[in-house]
Formats: structure tokens, sequence, C-alpha cells
């Protein structure tokens, strides 16, 4: 899982996370999800994005509870981050043997070194998921859902029905599920 990091003291996680994981934020290999207690994007809101990789761990484990989650923290407590970050840490995922890649994040244009590296996940087996987006829109360029080797995920609300938030259409959704009172 690529995100904010994981909370590995949270008493649901304890039995799904695995260490070896890095924390390109903070250049270490501790990808413990944390806050800094900065508006570092200049929003006027702090750590707006904190939490939101153990929110995702926390949906992994509850879909998959057999699965090992080795959180990698390439988004900062901002939920900000760069492409060409994910991007290592797709590959130091694939490299530590990781063989489904989850990355809740989007970026509105396209990004070589990121298709590169979602390449290089499915020439070694690895499938990556990826969030579709959440502005209601039909087939907008959002990436990495927009490449063939990514499979977009679109949220739904708990009729089953997409949620008024998810981006949708065949051109970025391989598929959908929960993603609203979650």
């Amino acid at each position: 899982m690529i995100d904010t990091g994981a909370n590995f003291g949270h008493w649901f996680l304890r039995n799904h996370l695995v260490t070896g994981g890095r924390d390109y934020i903070d250049n270490d290999n501790d990808p413990s999800d944390t806050v800094d207690g900065r508006d570092n994007n200049g929003n006027g809101l702090v750590d707006e994005g904190a939490g939101h990789g153990t929110h995702i761990a926390g949906a992994i484990a509850l879909v998959a509870p057999k699965a090992s989650i080795m959180p990698i923290r390439a988004i900062g407590s901002d939920g900000e981050g760069w492409s060409f970050v994910v991007a290592e840490a797709i590959r130091d995922a694939v490299d530590a043997g990781a063989s489904v890649i989850n990355l809740s994040l989007s970026v509105p244009c396209r990004s070589r070194v990121l298709e590169e590296a979602l390449n290089y996940a499915e020439e070694r087996g690895a499938v990556v998921f990826t969030a579709a987006g959440n502005d209601g829109v039909l087939n907008p360029q959002v990436f990495p859902a927009r490449y063939d080797t990514a499979a977009g995920v679109a949220a739904t609300d708990p009729a089953d029905a997409r949620a008024p938030f998810s981006n949708y259409g065949n051109a970025i959704v391989s598929l959908a599920a929960p993603g609203t009172a979650i």
C-alpha cells in the first residue's frame, strides 16, 4: 500500500501490517502515518491527509483478511506527493515481492516516470489498483487510472450504486468497491 503510511499501533491492523516499507517523506525506514502539525500546502488546513493510509490499510484488511500489508509512505500528511516518488515506491514494492499494489491516489496529468513504474510492475506480475478519482466526472484525465497497466477503482454507495463524487466511465474504471459510509 503506497499512501500516507499506516498506524502500526492500531489494534485492528496489528496482525496485518508487515515491516519493510520505506518512508519517502521523512527519508527513513519508518512508514508510520504521522502528522507534522503544519499546513504544508498552504490551503488553510493542517494535516488533512493524515490517517488516509491507515484508513486504506483497514479497508484492505477487511476485504482481504489474510493479506500482509506493507505500508510505504510516499504521500505527506497534507495528502500531497510527487509522481516520481510514487513511481520509486512502486518499483521498491515490486522488488520487495509485492504482488498487489494499492494506490488510493490520482494525478491530473500524464507522468512518464509513473507509467514506466506501472509497466515495471506489470512485467513482474504485480497488479496495481488505483483510484478513479473523486470529482464525479465521466472519463476524466486522471492518472494512473487511465493507464492500461493499472486497474481504476470507482466508489459505490451503500445501495451499491455509483457514489455521487466518484469518477466513472470505461476509460478509467475497471471495477467498483464500497466507498461511502465505510
